[in-house]
């Protein structure tokens, strides 16, 4: 047994660890033993490097045969089972099937590893023992038959430890000192480790020149064989991993470790000398490891907090904090600004965080009559997207009125859907006043009911007391309404609508007149549309955005895993609440992957760009990699000074420009 669910919300991490399938070329499915009366959701996920992996994915044979592969790299596939309804269910086991090159019919190159079960919820761990191979009527070696017992005491006899590696990064290779500097910490895993005469040292704290101290040296064991048939063949304790004894409720790492050798001089056991746990600046740590580490210790972040944020604000970013921001001479983000465009000054909060103190305020120069809205922002940045490569997009946004007239008119009679096209689907409809909008902007229907859709005018008819229009909608929109709001466009429903003129909102604008490049916009408050060369890909949320309330967006765009991921979020904190919550944690409203998209080049020969819109934005953040760890997008829509600055194309805060009156050189 894997994992059991027993509460809706429950679910469970399936990892094969660091252990790599081989070989692999094509993945044609998955098999599973799953019993009980639950309705779970099945989601899959995929890497060849096992640091980077791609956005969570609905399990389907199709989903997995759509995935490309090179036989020449190796292949990490995570399942993920959520119980959705009320129900106990139990996962026994489940496994992908896949199909591999000739080279891996080598028992050994053939080797799939097992599954195992991130430390989430209430998961059950795999308990080996029914491996014990322990046969005292066989004739067998005594090497083996010290080490199978060896295996089996570590299994039978150890305390139940957390343990979680510490894995080198890649980009913290120094070639010069032959070391590592960045290190990054895996969720932990429940093991067993063994203690020498199962003695625990004094609990008594050692006082010493750099801080309090646990009693040393405290030395435990694990033996070689279970180790590495948990974490992968070749693997073994590490400086700096850490491990955490729920029977002492202590946080260590490790300080040292060697194989022991013992019978016939073979490797039998690892000796690990362990150390007070201690954060460090070089060794990333997952958000829930250390939420639940900050819960079970007291460290200088927790008490000191204040004080290391007022010195971390001294830290200088180039990027962001170059003296010549803003400046009228040379601007190293901006290209240009308009000359018209109005920045505003507000404290953009988030509980106890300051997130921005300046916004562009694009409805500022936003002309509702202009098909082509003026450029409010020109970077230095341009549209430079090969098909090799990843980008992402964040930014914190708000929809604002707009300073003209906005018309609302009843629609007469019901509505009419035509013929679906290959993109796009015809409805009409008539509204009694003499509203001649132009053929080619867009119009926009509502209703009580939440019912919200936007299109392009194709044609305007005059009659009688009135104008009938024709809006080519797109086929996506027909599909959700068509789903979510019965009899929608018939006899049935004839009342309600309203009409008013839209437009496109243009969030971040990469896209040329000859088409290409791309862009993501908003539509009628509810309609997010990534566009390229290629196509239009609709993100369609569930209810409108409000008025004049701050939105972060999280745009993932993988040309490697060939996703497109759209993450939505709010602050929990909220000051016009009577009881805020007091946390700068987020929440995700909305997130949507688009999969099995092609691998385009959606470069241009334009710089990347702002327009006007009824949009505030700030904090716009462009990198050149993704980033579908909710936990990480977070921290990362929560920095003021962007960390990993060395992956950022565009980081714009929003500042203000320096308006000094030019005086010149007198004799």
């Amino acid at each position: 047994m894997l994992a059991t669910l027993s509460k809706p919300g429950d679910f469970a991490k399936i990892t094969q660890g660091v252990n790599p399938l081989k070989y692999v070329t094509k993945l044609t499915g998955w098999c599973e033993d799953i019993t009980g009366n639950g309705i779970m959701q099945r989601d899959f996920r995929w890497s060849t490097t096992n640091r980077v992996r791609s956005a969570w994915t609905p399990l389907s044979n199709e989903n997995l045969q759509a995935v490309i592969l090179n036989s020449a790299d190796d292949l990490y596939v995570d399942f993920r089972f959520t119980l959705i309804s009320t129900g106990v269910v139990t996962i026994n086991s489940v496994e992908v099937t896949f199909e591999q090159t000739d080279d891996a019919k080598d028992p050994y190159l053939g080797y799939v590893p097992p599954l195992t079960v991130a430390d989430k919820g209430n998961i059950s761990n795999l308990s080996k023992i029914s491996n014990f191979t322990f046969r005292p009527y066989d004739v067998n070696p005594a090497v083996v038959l010290f080490k199978e017992l060896s295996y089996t005491v570590n299994q039978m006899f150890g305390h139940d430890v957390l343990y979680a590696r510490a894995v080198p990064m890649e980009r913290g290779k120094d070639v010069v000192l032959h070391e590592w500097t960045l290190y990054d910490v895996e969720d932990p895993i429940c093991i067993k480790a063994l203690v020498p005469d199962n003695e625990f040292p004094d609990s008594k704290i050692s006082f010493g020149p750099a801080g309090l101290d646990f009693e040393m040296p405290f030395e435990i064991h694990i033996v070689k064989e279970y180790f590495e048939s948990i974490f992968g063949i070749g693997t073994g304790p590490q400086k700096r991993d850490i491990i955490y004894f729920p029977l002492t409720n202590r946080i260590y790492e490790i300080e040292s470790s060697y194989l022991f050798k013992g019978i016939m001089q073979n490797e039998i056991y690892w000796k690990i000398a362990l150390m007070k746990y201690e954060p460090k600046s070089n060794r990333y740590e997952p958000q829930d490891l250390r939420e639940m580490f900050t819960e079970l210790t007291h460290d200088t972040i927790r008490e000191f907090g204040e004080e290391v944020k007022l010195e971390s604000a001294q830290d200088v970013n180039i990027q962001q904090f170059d003296q010549k921001v803003g400046s009228r001479d040379y601007d190293p983000i901006r290209l240009s600004l308009n000359d018209n465009l109005k920045i505003s000054r507000y404290n953009l909060q988030n509980y106890s965080n300051l997130l921005s103190e300046t916004q562009y305020d694009l409805s500022s120069i936003f002309n509702q009559a202009l098909t082509n809205q003026p450029t409010a922002v020109e970077y230095r940045a341009s549209v430079d997207f090969p098909a090799t490569s990843d980008r992402s997009l964040s930014m914190w946004f708000k929809e604002v009125k707009s300073a003209g007239t906005a018309y609302k008119d009843s629609v007469r009679g019901y509505i009419s859907v035509g013929t679906a096209g290959e993109k796009i689907t015809p409805v009409t409809f008539t509204i009694s006043a003499k509203r001649n909008y132009a053929v080619g902007s867009y119009l926009k229907i509502t209703r009580f009911n939440g019912l919200c859709l936007y299109g392009t005018i194709a044609s305007v008819t005059p009659i009688t007391n009135g104008y009938t229009y024709v809006i080519g909608v797109k086929n996506e929109i027909i599909q959700y309404l068509n789903t979510y709001f019965t009899n929608w466009a018939s006899s049935f429903t004839t009342t309600g609508y309203y009409c008013e003129q839209t437009s496109e909102q243009i969030l971040f604008n990469g896209w040329s007149n000859l088409n290409t490049g791309w862009k993501i916009s908003l539509f009628a408050s509810r309609y997010f549309v990534f566009t390229d060369a290629s196509k239009e890909y609709v993100y369609i949320l569930n209810n409108s955005l409000i008025e004049d309330y701050w939105y972060a967006l999280y745009l993932n765009i993988s040309n490697f895993f060939r996703q497109i991921t759209l993450d939505l979020w709010v602050r929990k904190w909220n000051d016009q609440s009577p009881q805020p919550e007091m946390t700068t944690n987020l929440e995700n409203i909305y997130s949507n992957t688009i999969s099995n998209i092609g691998q385009y080049d959606r470069s241009a020969n334009i710089n990347y760009r702002l327009n006007a819109g009824k949009l505030s934005i700030t904090n716009l953040r462009f990198y050149n990699k993704t980033e579908t760890d909710s936990a990480k997008q977070i921290l990362m829509l929560n920095q003021v000074i962007v960390q990993d600055a060395e992956y950022a194309i565009i980081v714009d805060n929003s500042t203000d420009r320096l308006k000094l009156p030019f005086i010149a050189k007198t004799k």
